[in-house]
Formats: C-alpha cells, sequence, structure tokens
C-alpha cells in the first residue's frame, strides 16, 4: 500500500509515502527551507511514522523500498548556493539510510543504503526494524555565512504475520473438530468440519455459526475477511457430486451459502484489538455456514481489501487459485483458513420385533399324523404322506423340516398331502422311518436360522447373532455424503420403548403395528435429522417368499405423504434368500451382511424420489442391495436433502 503524507514545503513525489520536515537553520543566497523526503511502499501506514507489512508464507517475496529525497532549494542554483560546480553531479549534499536497532541482521535484512530495497520473504524475522534517513547538505562555496546542514528521521517498519486462521465453536457448541471419517482418517481437504445440527429434538436452533479466528495484526490497524466457496474434493469422475467440473477444479458448487453475520455478507471489515485479534464490536467476527452436507468453505484475510480481487475458484492454474485444503494462495498478499466442511447427523430410532410367544399358529407350525413312506428315492429323498396337512401352497414348506422327538429331516418340497425330505447317504433305518408314523411337527423355514428354532433369540436380529442394527459398517455407507449415523439410545426421555410386538407378517400401510411404538414421530426438519427403523420378521403373506418363489420383500421404506415414516428390514424374507447355502459355513454371515446393506439402503430411500428413481441409481441402491457403496447419483441425493423424511 503506498500512502502520501507532506508536511512542509516541496517534496518530490513518489508512488509511495512521502514524509517532509523542515530545518530550523536561516539560510542567506535566497534558499528555501532545506527538506528530506522519504518514501517507502509495499507497507500498510499505522501512522506516528510506524508501518506494517505481512511476511509471505509460502515461497513468495516481498518488496518494500525507502528512498530518501530533498534538495537544498536555493531560489537560483546559478548562485552557487549549495554545488561546488555547474552540473547537478557536482551537487554537495548526499543521503543515507542505516539500521538503528540493535538486532542482528536475519536472512535478507536491509543496509545501508539511499535507496533501500528490502527483500521480506518466510524467513525474515518477526520484529520490529528501525531505520533513520539522514540528508546531509555540505560545501556551500558561495554562501560564506552557510553552515553544513544534516537533517534526520527515523521510521519503523514492523514486519509481522497472520497467525493461522482458525475456527472456533460459538458459546457452549460442541461441534468443531478434525474433518476425518468415523476410522479417524482425513477426509479429502482435510480441515475441520462442523455438524450445524440442532443439539437434540428439544432444540429448535440450528449451530450454524462459527468464530473466525484471525490474529497478527498491530492494533488498530484493519483486517478485512471474505468467505470463499472452494471446490469440492470429493473424487468423481462421473461430475455427478459436483457437476461443474467438467472443465477443471472449479469452486462456487457448494448447495447452501455462507456469510458474516456482521452485515450479512461474504465479506467483512475488522479491527485488530491490543493483542492483534481482527475483531468487530469487541468480539470475534462471526461465520454463518450452510445446513447441506459436504459444503465446505475457506477464509481469506488481508490488510487491504484490494487484495482480494486476485483470489478466484475457477482456473487452478492460474494466480490467486483458491483450492480446497489447507495450501497457500500464490498471488495473494495475506492468508487463507483452512478448509471448513460441514456434515450432518441423522439420529436414528431404532425398534426391534421381539421374539415369538409360545407356539407359533398354523400353517407355519402344525401338528399332523405320518401315514406312508416312500423309502430312499434316487437322490438321497423320501416321501412321507400325512394326513392333517393344512391347505397351503406347493412347497409352503421347503426350507422347513419334519421333526419326531429328537429326529429332524430338512423338507425340500411339499405338494398337496405329501413331503420330500433329504437324508442324502445317511438312509435312515426302519426303526427311524416308523417314528414318522404317527404325531409329528411341521414346520416351515420361517423358524429356521442356522439350525436353530426362533425360539431360541431374544429378537428377530439376535436370532442371527447380529449386533446393533446401526453399526460402524452401515455408519460407514454414509460418510461420503458427509452424514453421520447416531442411534437414538434408549431412554425415557427419547426411544423409551424400543420394541414391538411379534408378528408373522407385517404390512406398510397406515395400520401398520410397526409403528405402534415410535416415540419420536414428527421430530425430522431442517435442523435436526430423524429417521425411524425397525428390525421386523417378514412382510405380507402374498410376498414373504412362503411358499420359495413368490416374491419377497427385503425391507421397505415408506415414501407417502399419508403414511406413517419407518424403514422396516424383514430379517426372515432376507434369510430366505440365502436357503441354497444353508448348510454352508459362510450361511450365518451372509444374512448379517445382507441385513446390513438392506438397512443402509432403506435408511437411503427415505429422502428419495420413489422405488424406480432411487434404484436407477444403482450401487447400493440397486434393486437387491449387492453392492457395498452408494454411487455418486445417491450421494449427490443425500447430500442436496433439506430433511431426512417426505
Amino acid at each position: 500500500m503506498d500512502v502520501f503524507i507532506h508536511k512542509w514545503g516541496r517534496c518530490l513525489l513518489f508512488l509511495s509515502l512521502l514524509i517532509c520536515f523542515n530545518s530550523n537553520e536561516v539560510y542567506s543566497c535566497e534558499e528555501t527551507q532545506a527538506q528530506l523526503g522519504i518514501g517507502i511502499s509495499g507497507v500498510v501506514d499505522l501512522g506516528s511514522d510506524k508501518y506494517l507489512v505481512v511476511r509471505p508464507n509460502n515461497d513468495a517475496t516481498k518488496t518494500v523500498t525507502i528512498t530518501a529525497s530533498g534538495n537544498c532549494y536555493c531560489n537560483a542554483h546559478d548562485h552557487g548556493c549549495c554545488h561546488k560546480g555547474t552540473t547537478s553531479a557536482d551537487w554537495a549534499w548526499h543521503f543515507t539510510i542505516s539500521r538503528t536497532d540493535s538486532v542482528g541482521t536475519q536472512g535478507s535484512d536491509p543496509q545501508n543504503s539511499q535507496t533501500l530495497t528490502w527483500n521480506i520473504t518466510s524467513s525474515t524475522a518477526l520484529k520490529e526494524y528501525k531505520f533513520k534517513v539522514t540528508k546531509k547538505d555540505e560545501l556551500y562555496d558561495n554562501c560564506s555565512t552557510m553552515t553544513n546542514t544534516e537533517e534526520s528521521k527515523e521510521i519503523t517498519v514492523i514486519v509481522s504475520m497472520f497467525d493461522n486462521i482458525t475456527f472456533e465453536p460459538v458459546g457452549d457448541n460442541a461441534n468443531l473438530s478434525d474433518n476425518k471419517d468415523p476410522d479417524g482418517v482425513w477426509m479429502p481437504g482435510k480441515g475441520k468440519k462442523i455438524f450445524p445440527d440442532a443439539k437434540d429434538k428439544d432444540d429448535e436452533t440450528a449451530r450454524n455459526e462459527v468464530y473466525v479466528k484471525v490474529k497478527g495484526a498491530h492494533e488498530g490497524t484493519k483486517i478485512y475477511l471474505k468467505v470463499i466457496d472452494v471446490d469440492d474434493p470429493t473424487p468423481d469422475t462421473t461430475n455427478v457430486i459436483d457437476n461443474n467440473d467438467e472443465d477443471g477444479e472449479v469452486g462456487d458448487d457448494n448447495r447452501d451459502t455462507a456469510f458474516f453475520t456482521a452485515g450479512n455478507t461474504t465479506q467483512i471489515e475488522c479491527t485488530a484489538d491490543s493483542e492483534g485479534v481482527a475483531k468487530i464490536d469487541g468480539e470475534l467476527p462471526k461465520l454463518s455456514v450452510g445446513m447441506q452436507p459436504g459444503d465446505n468453505y475457506r477464509v481469506a484475510a488481508c490488510l487491504d481489501a484490494d487484495a482480494f480481487g486476485v483470489l478466484q475458484v475457477t482456473d487452478s492454474d492460474g494466480d490467486g487459485y483458491v483450492a480446497s485444503g489447507d495450501g497457500v494462495v500464490d498471488g495473494f498478499d495475506g492468508a487463507v483458513s483452512p478448509m471448513l466442511t460441514v456434515w450432518r447427523k441423522l439420529h436414528i430410532e431404532v425398534d426391534t420385533m421381539q421374539k415369538w410367544q409360545g407356539d407359533k399358529p398354523s400353517p407355519d407350525r402344525v401338528m399332523a399324523t405320518g401315514v406312508s413312506w416312500v423309502k430312499n428315492n434316487p437322490g438321497g429323498m423320501s416321501v412321507l404322506t400325512l394326513s392333517g396337512l393344512p391347505s397351503v401352497p406347493d412347497n409352503f414348506y421347503l426350507g422347513g423340516f419334519i421333526k419326531s422327538g429328537n429326529l429332524q429331516y430338512d423338507i425340500i418340497s411339499n405338494t398337496g398331502n405329501t413331503i420330500k425330505i433329504f437324508h442324502g447317504s445317511n438312509i435312515p433305518s426302519d426303526e427311524q422311518y416308523d417314528a414318522f408314523i404317527g404325531s409329528v411337527e411341521v414346520h416351515d423355514d420361517d423358524d429356521r436360522s442356522s439350525g436353530n428354532s426362533m425360539l431360541d433369540g431374544s429378537d428377530v436380529l439376535a436370532l442371527y447373532s447380529h449386533g446393533a442394527l446401526i453399526n460402524d459398517w452401515v455408519k460407514k455407507r454414509f460418510t461420503p455424503a458427509y452424514i453421520e449415523l447416531e442411534e437414538i439410545p434408549h431412554n425415557s426421555s427419547n426411544n423409551s420403548n424400543s420394541t414391538v410386538p411379534f408378528e408373522i407378517n407385517s404390512s406398510l400401510n397406515v395400520f401398520t403395528a410397526l409403528n405402534n411404538h415410535q416415540d419420536m414421530s414428527g421430530e425430522d426438519r431442517e435442523a435436526y435429522w430423524y429417521h425411524f427403523v425397525v428390525a421386523a420378521y417378514q412382510y405380507t403373506s402374498s410376498q414373504d417368499e412362503d411358499p420359495n418363489g413368490e416374491g419377497t420383500l427385503l425391507g421397505g421404506t415408506t415414501g407417502n405423504i399419508l403414511l406413517p415414516k419407518i424403514s422396516a428390514i424383514f430379517t426372515e424374507e432376507i434369510r430366505d434368500n440365502y436357503y441354497n447355502i444353508r448348510n454352508d459355513s459362510n450361511y450365518l454371515s451372509s444374512i448379517n451382511t445382507k441385513i446390513d446393506h438392506v438397512t443402509a439402503h432403506e435408511i437411503a430411500h427415505s429422502p428419495g424420489n420413489g422405488p424406480d428413481a432411487d434404484h436407477a441409481e444403482q450401487g447400493l441402491m440397486g434393486d437387491n442391495a449387492s453392492e457395498d457403496d452408494f454411487k455418486p447419483a445417491t450421494i449427490e441425493r443425500l447430500r442436496s436433502t433439506e430433511k431426512w423424511q417426505p
């Protein structure tokens, strides 16, 4: 910055600061008063002969130039008043600029010179530098009454720097941390993350404000701040998540805006306090960020608002390009903060269906009478004719078992009043065949879980030794969308009743019993995202895979505004999908893996556009939830939703 001050008389003008002052001597020979001029560029004028320069924080160099000037100012030089000859080269005055502080040289500290050019780099010491600028007139040949004169002025140049620009929480908010995923791995661009959500369901206020702390200027100095929408660093070759990157890494791609609350603007003027910290009305400037996950911002600071003119987010190869992350900006005379990224919390209320109490009703479990056998058919199978079987579709009992006392055989088909069992090469003895002539138990496959009865589990998840429904694997699916799933604790204030009574078949209509114990219905809003998930048994009888092949629904999410807002995970129907590997070592793990996939899939359906549109996104949102991750189209949709439930 260049400043101009004129104290007395005529001064040689610089595109810089010019200080002129007078001597008190009175001369003959028609001289005017002697003058000393000081020009200084590349600094900020603090007043009282003090100047400030901000040290660069990269490989750049800042140049400060101090120049001494002035002349004797005789009214007519041909009087020979202040020179020995007739040409300017003979004039007898000269200037010096010397260091007067006692600190030794450091790096490229300045040396004595009439015109001093000082290159300040990132290694220049942060301190005050004092300079004495002197003009000396001598050898007045034609002015015998004159004596040699000398005028001096001392100036101070303060080399400072902005400390790292930091973000600090407002009030008692505990919503700022390193921008890392649940495993502690840095997310693209690093920096900090902020959760702008309300604290809990009873908090009506979004917590989307954060203090910006900038330190390093001299007290009273103006500091200018500007918030910048930098490029989304999420890897995406499809340009779906960040759709303006076809020609490079381009910013201005956030889904929501950020602004400083003082004036609701993206650029503000602050004043450094006694500690050099930028303040507005005695407080740290406050930045209000948007609410959309994945939005990211950086804040730039400088001492001259005109310096912002070089900043841009459209040409990654050009000067002033502000990249995502925490790197310095080439060509910018200031500092830029690390990146601040918005995350959101999705609060999940989880209910789980209880185990069946007592005997299951017909036709899932019936008592019948064995009449006769067709023994040891080819392929290790035998056929039993019974009386008392209910009227059920063919193969209704496929995957189930028939039991008599301690003997049990798998059912591989049923037609009418016959049941075909599999025994392989272990052909039953006559005594074992005879045990099934008379009273027997017939169970459908809904009672089967890795060889155990449904009655052995406390609920439909424990049946498969499955842990929490909202587990680490499910949570990580939402990390690329910058969404953190959080299961609501079971307590009197929130999910006070977390179980659902058992029912063999459940609907997802307006009368569904799965919604009977939802404790937080209606809590979802822009500042507090909420969803309700139930681990259930199986869907309606027309679509419960009994018999196998009739169709199945592994999970469902209601999207109609008139229906309860719910996602159901049908664990028994998931188990049915793995009937063919029921005797394999990976049977149980396959069931649990699919439960996780369906859970993430259904949660992501809630802010969706309907099953067909959502499934067209492919990936984990595909028809069978068979892939491990969401595709960019799903991530983009989740980042763009204003609330979670329709």
